[in-house]
This record gives C-alpha cells, structure tokens and sequence, in this order.
C-alpha cells in the first residue's frame, strides 16, 4: 500500500482569506506564537519534539530584550489550550514573566485568521508557524533543544535559530528585509504557489 500525504495542510479553509485579501500595513511588527509549554509540561513532557518551558521562556526574555529598544508592542498569540484555560491564569503568567514595563497585547482571536497582522512571527516548533510560511509570511523557529529539526539538508535552516544570542541579529534582518528576500529560491518550495 502506497502511503500519501496531503498536500494541504489542515486549516486550509482559512487560509483563502490570505489569498484573496488585501496585504496591508501589518498591525504588528512582532508576534510571538505560543506553545502554552508551561501548561502542557503538568500533564506531559513536550521538550523533545516543540520545546521545554524554559525555552520558551529564554526566547520571550529575549524577545522582551530586543522590543525595549524598539518601543514597539508584542502581540502574543495564544495557544488553543491557554485560549481554553483560566484567562486570569494566562495573563498573570504572562505579566509575572514580562513585567509591567513592556507594552504588549494577548491575542485571543483565530491566529490563522490573523497571520497579515504581523510582520514577523516568532516561536519555538509549532503547527501555525508552519502554517505562516506555507502562506509566505515571515517566521522565525526557536529551536534550542528541539531534536531532529531542522533537518540539515532542509531550507528551512534559513528560518530556524538555535543559539538564542543570534536572535537579535535574525530579528532585524526579518524586519528589515522584503518578504521577498526572505522567501529565496530554496524557500520559495514551501508556500503555496503564487502567494509570495
């Protein structure tokens, strides 16, 4: 028996919306695209395949770092899990390990719905970020401590950090740089054609 896969990923219906809609000014510079780990490690272990707590926590430290030179707000996406929980829970998680000094927004809405939002979305392994590339929207992986991604011969290398001291350096230069500049040759495989 042959094994297929699909060649559409699985929120597709909502993806025309990027597709037929106007591209204009993103709402957000920068975004961070949660994998709720601090609520998914009381129940099991996600550090192998999308990341420790701590990772996510040494990547929003840094992201915090990098936005108070900036003077710009953070939008931070929420995970369908937080988006589930306690929202009094999430924010005072969020406001414990931010501080009172950053300007940010927690966003509850469909993140799928919302990927022309943002100029630059950053997060540690997670479906919609996939999602955000298959669409031609610039992203940034952390992947400290993520096994076996990337895969060396893949071009989404390109996108992926793993040394968190790089990642001021990765910010400006997707900031700064035309989609199209980031989406070269090797990387212009993945999104769907015609939307980069």
């Amino acid at each position: 028996m042959k094994k297929t896969f699909p060649s559409k990923p699985e929120n597709w219906e909502k993806f025309v919306v990027h597709k037929l809609g106007n591209r204009a000014e993103p709402k957000y510079r920068l975004a961070y695209y949660s994998s709720a780990t601090y609520l998914r490690e009381k129940d099991y272990s996600t550090a192998a395949y999308i990341g420790s707590e701590k990772s996510e926590i040494q990547l929003l430290k840094s992201i915090v770092a990098f936005l108070s030179k900036q003077g710009t707000t953070l939008a931070i996406y929420l995970h369908p899990k937080e988006k589930k929980a306690d929202s009094v829970v999430i924010e005072n998680y969020y406001r414990e390990l931010l501080g009172k000094d950053l300007d940010y927004n927690l966003v509850f809405e469909d993140t799928v719905l919302s990927f022309a939002d943002v100029d630059v979305a950053v997060g540690t392994y997670s479906t919609v970020l996939f999602d955000r590339v298959y669409c031609g929207f610039k992203t940034l992986f952390y992947t400290s401590g993520i096994v076996d991604f990337p895969l060396p011969s893949s071009a989404l290398k390109m996108l992926c950090i793993s040394d968190i001291n790089l990642l001021h350096e990765s910010l400006v230069h997707q900031l700064d740089c035309p989609k199209e500049e980031i989406f070269t040759e090797d990387l212009n495989r993945y999104p769907w054609y015609g939307w980069t």
